[in-house]
């Protein structure tokens, strides 16, 4: 199977706050604009390059297509980081992949006040050249596990592996424990917060978001010291087959009011 590598972008993102209004950005603006190539008025996205038709996918006569990927946007329109989930054809997600580092973005506003969010966003090929970009709400990602990042049926298609898939669990080769200050905000029985996120191709964690299903309050101190935590561990890289793929992977943290943590194995 070809596996379509990733690509990572700056990594200076105000970290905690993109990850908890990816959530709450998403929701409250309800997006799901489509553009034939242009903006409009509801969509997340500025300004767009159209990507070019795979000139090999023509010629096979496969005449449309698709890529889905999950855009990291921060509080400034800035794209920070971006991968590729599913595809109809890897050509698609290579071909998107050409031109969306120079696609621009519209921050998202939460009362008044730019915030990080985490968007996903579907392209859509037609070898007439006309192409349709389409931004999701955030109930979309929050089942993405299940239908943006499902198997596939057709060889040709591509999808980012889950555990399952891989010839064997990513082992962490380094681990940082999040570091709480206030044992306050822990109750007695406990806390749990459990994190998906990428694994790319180098073993590293890419665009964490919260399990929403696993989702309680959590305070902020918290959420800032787990996502923190967990940018600056360490994979073996994910494979099939022994070649080096972009995993979806998810990681329960617990917490008691001693103010320690215990990591559950992936």
């Amino acid at each position: 199977m070809l596996l379509f590598p990733s690509t990572q972008l700056e990594d200076s993102m105000n970290t905690t706050r993109f990850r908890r209004y990816a959530i709450l950005a998403l929701f409250a603006c309800l997006w799901t604009a489509t553009m034939w190539g242009k903006r409009t008025d509801e969509s997340a996205i500025k300004i767009t390059i159209e990507p070019l038709y795979p000139v090999e996918l023509s010629l096979q006569e496969i005449d449309k297509g698709s890529a889905e990927f999950i855009l990291a946007v921060d509080n400034e329109g800035t794209l920070r980081d971006y991968i590729l989930v599913k595809a109809s054809h890897p050509l698609f997600g290579q071909a998107v992949d050409r031109v969306l580092p120079s696609w621009e973005f519209l921050p998202v506003l939460i009362d008044g006040k730019r915030v990080n969010a985490m968007h996903r966003v579907t392209i859509n090929f037609r070898s007439s050249g006309m192409f349709v970009v389409g931004v999701d709400s955030v109930s979309a990602i929050k089942d993405s596990r299940i239908r943006t990042i499902g198997g596939s049926s057709n060889n040709r298609e591509y999808h980012v592996p889950q555990l399952p898939e891989l010839d064997s669990a990513p082992e962490p080769l380094q681990v940082v424990h999040p570091s709480i200050f206030n044992s306050e905000a822990i109750s007695e029985e406990g806390l749990r917060i459990v994190y998906n996120f990428f694994i790319d191709q180098e073993g590293r964690v890419r665009i964490p978001w919260i399990d929403e299903q696993e989702f309680q309050h959590v305070d902020d101190r918290i959420l800032d010291a787990t996502y923190d935590a967990l940018m600056q561990w360490e994979f073996t890289p994910p494979t099939i087959n022994g070649e080096k793929v972009v995993a979806q992977v998810s990681q329960p943290f617990w917490f008691n009011s001693s103010k320690t943590s215990l990591v559950d194995r992936l």
